[in-house]
């Protein structure tokens, strides 16, 4: 921020405050299912994006998935407003938005009782993700130059 090279912007996902295709790359990592109108916000993500531009979400949360977390935010989620979806209606929601050329990769857990050891599954799997969106950002960084 220092340097300039970052701006703060307040604003919602329903309504972002960007012009229509300003980014070449959108990122959300565990927010989405909190969003207030999925499909809509999904649009405005879509909206913002360069064509050919990339959306990276990651969710260790989504019905259907086997962590000790997902399980008991299915089991709570008429309790708190939470949009659990699947995998493949994640797919649907991507394509109803606009979005093309899906690719969906899915870690499913072997075993369940590994939840306590020197991290918890949940940490292990967000430690995962991370690395996975900084090698794609890199990839990505290096394909626009």
């Amino acid at each position: 921020m220092a340097l300039g090279r970052v701006e703060i912007r307040y604003g919602s996902v329903s309504h972002l405050p960007f012009s229509d295709g300003m980014f070449n790359l959108v990122t959300a990592v565990e927010t989405h299912f909190w969003w207030p109108n999925l499909p809509g916000d999904m649009r405005e993500v879509f909206r913002v994006l360069k064509p050919g531009g990339t959306l990276i979400l990651i969710a260790e949360i989504y019905k259907g998935a086997n962590t000790i977390a997902a399980k008991l935010a299915e089991k709570y989620a008429s309790r708190t407003a939470m949009t659990l979806l699947s995998v493949d209606e994640h797919r649907e929601l991507f394509t109803n938005a606009g979005f093309s050329d899906l690719q969906v990769i899915e870690e499913r857990r072997k075993r369940m009782d590994l939840w306590h050891r020197q991290k918890t599954d949940s940490q292990l799997l967000i430690d995962e993700q991370i690395a996975n969106l900084r090698e794609q950002l890199a990839e990505h960084a290096k394909s626009i130059g």
